[in-house]
């Protein structure tokens, strides 16, 4: 039953209607050969087994997991996958920036509030040719101190890597703010402070509410 944990609710279903059914296949073979007298058969069982596992798929409204694992046990059993609902989809435009500027989208998330975090960017020139992506998994953090970070490291890159104009836009008000307002969490502040020795000309110009442009002659 533990290895049914780390499958799709669907298969999770199956799972524990199939130990279920095999218990009660067994049990009725064995009334039928106590009871009737009639020889018990494996393939007697198995097509107890396969029965309610089909009345379960019929009545389920759980999902499967799109991968190859799950087709192939789907179809063993005469099953049709079940993909999940289409999350809303909503229309973005990603702007350009502009010509020999470097443009950083960053994102952190976690897994609870906190719990296992992480943060990813990606940078971009004025043409939208990817320079650089990069992705770094955190220990248990907020969904904040996953942004911030985020932000704090993707502008050391950037410097490091000698880009020293860019635009920086994060999906984070609170985090956005943080950095304009000079309020990051104070673990931040020295290495924040470090890049702004690097002569960092910062304007709290801000694109939508949602970026922070700045540029570092």
């Amino acid at each position: 039953m533990s290895r049914s944990q780390q499958v799709s609710p669907f298969l999770k279903q199956l799972w524990t209607v199939a130990v279920s059914g095999g218990m009660v296949a067994i049990w009725k073979v064995r009334n039928r050969a106590h009871f009737e007298g009639r020889t018990p058969t494996l393939q007697y069982c198995f097509n107890q087994i396969r029965k309610e596992i089909h009345i379960a798929a019929t009545l389920s409204t759980a999902h499967t997991h799109n991968s190859l694992q799950e087709l192939e046990i789907t179809r063993t059993w005469g099953l049709s996958m079940r993909p999940t609902t289409a999350p809303r989809v909503q229309q973005g435009i990603w702007l350009p920036p502009a010509y020999g500027q470097i443009k950083i989208n960053t994102d952190g998330a976690a897994k609870g509030n906190p719990g296992q975090a992480g943060y990813g960017s990606a940078f971009k020139d004025q043409d939208g040719n990817f320079l650089l992506i990069r992705g770094k998994g955190l220990d248990e953090a907020t969904s904040f101190w996953a942004e911030s970070i985020g932000i704090l490291e993707s502008v050391e890159i950037a410097i490091e890597k000698g880009w020293l104009n860019v635009w920086v836009e994060s999906d984070v008000a609170t985090a956005v703010s943080a950095y304009t307002s000079n309020s990051m969490p104070w673990q931040m502040k020295y290495r924040w402070q470090n890049c702004m020795k690097r002569h960092i000309s910062f304007t709290s110009l801000t694109y939508g509410g949602k970026g922070i442009p700045w540029r570092m002659p």
